[in-house]
């Protein structure tokens, strides 16, 4: 029996989201080739990244006043978007860009409903900044000449494991919820798609293979246990412990910027107590280093069409 190839394995393939599994969907969409915004109920991409150190998020007003094209971060967006129309997406999603962070009830919305905009999602793009495809792979117990590494380490990359995607707060849902999650380095080269890396991701992060290839509902994880993925995760705010977990937990919450650890002890927020916030913040990581993740590498090279 001959193996199917990559390029049609059915669960590489690009398709919507079947209709009863949407909750709901963004207010306002990217259009891919126009790069304004619109309101439309069709397939969509979504972007996840990090939001870039000493460098100015595109925001909702910058899109609408029109001064959006002058920021460096501008520039994952159209390689997004570019990305998108490439495998014939019409529409993308941001979360810097697409929400308006000043109307609370928008915002509030947005939060709550973050997870199944994710899930919802034709496929999405991981932008890693801090990776390049030169030093994405690299096995630590393999030689390497000193001015190149010195060139990567000039030029802020890391190898793969060791992205700041993989530690941030927000991006753990946003790993979890798409069906179809691909991962791509900061000049926009294909690293490789999380369901054939999934044992090296999980590596990484300790979430389980299963739930990694949605052979397993969350719902089959202990609220203990999804806590414990979150674990050595950073976030901007303290409110973002709780914020970044709702979907992971199924929990809503009236959003309350400013309540600090008292975001888990809202009405409907009974699962989890300020305790948990204290668990997140002081458990060590547990992500691993890329010394030990070459057996797993071997066995899951990237994707490269």
């Amino acid at each position: 029996m001959t193996s199917t190839p990559k390029n049609r394995d059915p669960r590489y393939a690009y398709r919507p989201p079947r209709q009863e599994q949407q909750s709901s969907r963004p207010v306002r969409l990217l259009d891919t080739s126009t790069l304004t915004f619109v309101h439309v109920d069709q397939s969509y991409a979504i972007l996840s990244h990090t939001w870039t150190l000493g460098m100015e998020e595109v925001s909702y007003k910058d899109v609408c006043e029109n001064t959006h094209r002058t920021k460096a971060s501008w520039l994952k967006i159209t390689g997004a978007c570019r990305q998108a129309k490439k495998d014939g997406i019409a529409f993308l999603w941001v979360d810097t860009c697409c929400i308006d962070k000043s109307n609370n009830s928008e915002l509030g919305e947005a939060i709550n409903s973050m997870f199944a905009w994710y899930q919802g999602a034709a496929v999405c793009y991981v932008h890693m900044a801090d990776v390049s495809m030169s030093s994405a792979w690299w096995d630590d117990r393999e030689p390497l000449r000193s001015k190149e590494l010195a060139s990567w380490k000039a030029a802020g990359y890391v190898r793969f494991s060791h992205s700041r995607w993989f530690h941030r707060g927000w991006t753990l849902q946003e790993m979890l919820a798409p069906k179809f999650v691909r991962f791509y380095a900061q000049d926009w080269d294909f690293l490789g798609a999380l369901y054939p890396l999934r044992h090296t991701v999980s590596y990484i992060t300790g979430v389980p293979v299963d739930i990694l290839g949605h052979q397993k509902p969350l719902s089959d994880c202990s609220i203990a246990q999804r806590l414990s993925w979150a674990a050595g995760r950073q976030v901007s705010k303290v409110e973002d412990n709780a914020y970044s977990l709702l979907g992971i937990l199924g929990v809503p919450l009236s959003l309350n910027y400013g309540e600090g650890a008292h975001a888990f002890c809202s009405p409907g927020a009974q699962v989890v107590t300020t305790n948990t916030l204290l668990f997140l913040q002081r458990r060590p990581p547990i992500f691993k280093t890329a010394a030990t993740l070459s057996s797993s590498l071997k066995r899951e090279l990237p994707i490269t069409g």
